[in-house]
């Protein structure tokens, strides 16, 4: 199955490998504890509280994601197969989603067109993730395409004759129409386009909470109960939240108490998020026979908040039973870890094949165990299911194969590669399940992990081979976006919610690709950016930066230029995100990059690199950056580095630029504690293209806040009547232009782009900001 980039890029929910979601850490379910007393809250009370409100704030960061990516009410968006924003998607259809308004004098009007022989549904969701309805035959035997109006129950609207009425107890939903592509996917696409849907009338539009959209890899901690109340707004139409809903106000009346806001904050990190990840393999109270864990419930939870959470986290709009049913495997036969290295079968006999298990098609999908998206491969294979070319047994038999090159006596369509050294999933959708599976009677047999391929051992990571193993890993994040010799693009600024690289920029789009020089010399096309800033960076697996090339033309790179076997080239483009005409032409531009490497793709094999001495190694690192003010010296060939400044940089700023092309200044302000406002003048900057500020924390990284605001440029920043340019740091409000966020322990980094010699030999500096008055 073939998907376009996107599928690999999208920005949706990518937790920690400590924690949650289908694998995450967990919630339980409603307590039988005793009341809470007004004097204390118990530890097992803030830690259920918390995973309650989890799954309420999971929705609404989703919701306010899909609105600042241009989302309105009551209008369908249709999404290309495979391009959707949140985990574990279903490959084997095509999306449309939008978000239903409703109240008592106004429905939305959704449009059904007819369709035969292939699954469909549209599919409603109140804001705790609870599924409402589904529009399709099964549940409209009488109406099922057509027009049907939505409408708040209770509502009084006039509809037309031919309308059928479909009541929602919910004044806000979320909307999913699937249309399954099968073998036609033109059709599919055809089909889908007919959806649609507009407000009846005008419905008051409610107000989307400015709830905290937090980075899925670090939850929020005590902070998460300072919007309890707007939250809890929204009704829980399941029966028996009393009981939680009164703990978590409670909890959140405790906040104002300094002692007793730590403490919970405390708990949450230690009991909850233990909570969540006890929880996690087996999905909450989920059933574990053979390797697949079946959910104990689906789509409807009832007081089983925990499994909701976790569904919210690792696969929202998870839908009910009487459509789909699910399963996932997280580990072998014998208990052990998927593991991409690693290869296994899954052999169904003639009398339990998939096919005979469904009335619709049944998949199978690969996702990265801690990011939940699919496995990129050479081959843009990322799903089997019934509409593949498979290839049965003389006993009727079929088996599935897993691994990162296909077994030699495994047919060809019979395999799904995976990725080398991740660990990963595997989601077992049943559609319009039968008999022992509907009944939850049923459990797929268990993976075996081929005996003659054993994992690797770890190569453990020293200061002599840092570099390399840090070069791997960011070699490795490509390959797995976009596969192996091709570019992958980001059509937005580098999401917060999923930074691929330390001190990321977000005044460019990037394309990066990563190619196996073994397999032959490649050829790189930039097109015509005209005036706009466009820049190719080639990067060896020694962190060199091997050439810096700007405007159209050809550029080749091989083996014996590179010096080493892989090449990342990495594009950035410049973009003004605010400008809707601007990014259109960023994007023709990504488009019209071009690479051709007759003999490749090749193949990607790098050491499997011991990672907590190479975490230690990179915080020892990072720690030693801290007295490091600029980059002079840490990116270029390795003739012209300094070792010392190149290993740093390798840690705190890996993929820079070399001081001629682009040159960065980090600033440590004495004052970071993240309550001190900073403020810092800029006029004229000797750039050559233009120059930009940037936020990070600690480690390096852009938080997530309300006013989604992390970098400013001298191109997109509002200029004072002089031609100069006011920068706030901290006290932001809506009143204070060019402000950026702070937090305990922020930095911010300078970067120039085409800087003038001035710059680089210290003439000219940037004055550092200063506390605010």
């Amino acid at each position: 199955m073939r998907l376009p980039l996107l599928a690999l890029t999208g920005s949706a929910l990518a937790l920690s490998a400590a924690v949650f979601a289908w694998q995450v850490p967990s919630a339980r379910a409603a307590t039988t504890e005793a009341p809470l007393q007004a004097t204390s809250i118990a530890d097992q009370d803030i830690s259920d509280g918390y995973i309650y409100l989890l799954g309420r704030l999971l929705v609404l960061r989703q919701l306010q994601l899909d609105q600042q990516q241009g989302m309105g009410w009551n209008q369908l968006v249709h999404r290309k197969p495979g391009a959707v924003e949140w985990p574990n998607p279903n490959l084997d259809v095509v999306y449309s989603e939008g978000w239903v308004a409703l109240d008592e004098g106004s429905c939305t009007l959704v449009h059904v067109p007819p369709i035969k022989a292939r699954y469909y549904t549209v599919q409603f969701l109140n804001g705790w993730g609870e599924t409402l309805a589904n529009i399709n035959e099964r549940n409209f035997p009488n109406h099922p395409n057509g027009d049907f109006a939505v409408c708040l129950k209770g509502a009084s609207v006039a509809l037309p004759a031919g309308v059928q009425r479909l009541d929602l107890p919910a004044r806000t939903a979320r909307v999913l129409s699937r249309v399954e592509l099968g073998s036609d996917w033109k059709e599919a696409e055809a089909l889908q386009q007919q959806f649609s849907m507009k407000a009846m009338g005008t419905p008051r539009v409610p107000t989307v909470p400015a709830t905290p959209l937090f980075d899925p890899r670090q939850l929020p901690g005590v902070e998460a109960f300072e919007v309890a109340e707007v939250a809890l707004q929204e009704p829980d139409l399941n029966p028996g939240m009393e009981e939680v809903q009164a703990k978590v106000r409670t909890i959140a009346s405790r906040l104002a108490d300094p002692a007793e806001r730590a403490r919970i904050d405390q708990v949450i990190r230690t009991r909850a998020f233990a909570d969540l990840a006890k929880a996690g393999p087996k999905i909450g109270p989920g059933t574990l026979v053979n390797g697949w864990v079946r959910p104990a419930v689906a789509g409807n939870y009832g007081s089983d908040y925990l499994t909701r959470t976790l569904v919210n986290y690792g696969g929202i709009w998870g839908n009910t039973r009487p459509e789909v049913n699910y399963y996932r495997a997280a580990v072998d036969a014998q208990g052990a870890t998927l593991s991409g290295e690693r290869t296994y079968t899954l052999t169904f006999t003639a009398d339990q094949l998939p096919d005979k298990q469904v009335e619709y098609y049944w998949s199978v999908t690969a996702t990265d165990a801690k990011t939940f998206r699919v496995l990129p491969n050479p081959l843009d294979r990322f799903v089997l299911n019934s509409h593949s070319s498979l290839q049965y047994g003389k006993d009727g038999s079929l088996t599935l194969y897993f691994g990162p090159q296909k077994p030699k006596d495994a047919p060809q369509g019979n395999w799904l590669p995976t990725v080398a050294g991740v660990q990963y999933r595997l989601l077992l959708r049943y559609y319009g399940a039968k008999d022992k599976v509907s009944s939850g009677n049923y459990f797929p047999p268990a993976l075996s992990a081929q005996a003659d391929v054993a994992p690797p051992r770890p190569v453990p990571v020293t200061l002599d081979n840092f570099i390399r193993a840090e070069t791997d890993r960011y070699f490795s994040a490509t390959v797995m976006r976009a596969g192996l010799g091709k570019f992958g693009h980001m059509r937005e600024l580098m999401p917060v919610d999923r930074q691929s690289v330390v001190r990321a920029n977000r005044d460019t789009l990037y394309s990066t690709a990563v190619f196996d020089l073994d397999a032959g010399p490649v050829t790189v096309t930039l097109p015509d950016a005209e005036r706009r800033y466009m820049s190719l960076t080639a990067i060896n697996e020694n962190h060199e930066v091997l050439g810096m090339k700007y405007g159209a033309g050809t550029y080749r790179f091989d083996r014996k230029t590179a010096g080493t076997r892989y090449v990342l080239i990495g594009v950035r483009t410049l973009v003004d995100p605010a400008n809707p005409t601007d990014v259109s032409k960023a994007w023709a531009l990504q488009d019209g990059i071009g690479a051709s490497q007759p003999a490749g793709p090749g193949q990607f094999e790098v050491p499997a690199w011991d990672k907590p001495s190479q975490d230690a190694l990179r915080a020892a690192l990072r720690v030693l950056g801290q007295g490091v003010p600029d980059s002079r010296g840490m990116f270029g060939r390795e003739a012209k580095v300094d070792p010392l400044r190149h290993l740093v940089g390798s840690a705190i700023a890996w993929g820079g630029n070399p001081e001629k092309d682009a040159f960065y200044q980090i600033v440590t302000p004495v004052r970071n504690d993240g309550a001190t406002p900073y403020r810092l003048t800029v006029g004229k900057v000797p750039v050559g293209a233009f120059w930009s500020v940037s936020v990070y924390n600690a480690q390096g990284y852009f938080v997530p806040n309300a006013s989604q605001a992390y970098s400013l440029n001298s191109l997109t920043a509002k200029q004072g009547e002089d031609g100069s340019i006011d920068i706030r740091f901290g006290g932001c409000t809506a009143q204070v232009a060019n402000c950026l966020p702070i937090m305990q322990g922020w930095n911010y980094m300078v970067r120039y782009y085409l800087p003038d010699s001035s710059i680089v030999d210290g003439r000219w500096k940037l004055p550092e900001a200063q506390p605010a008055s």
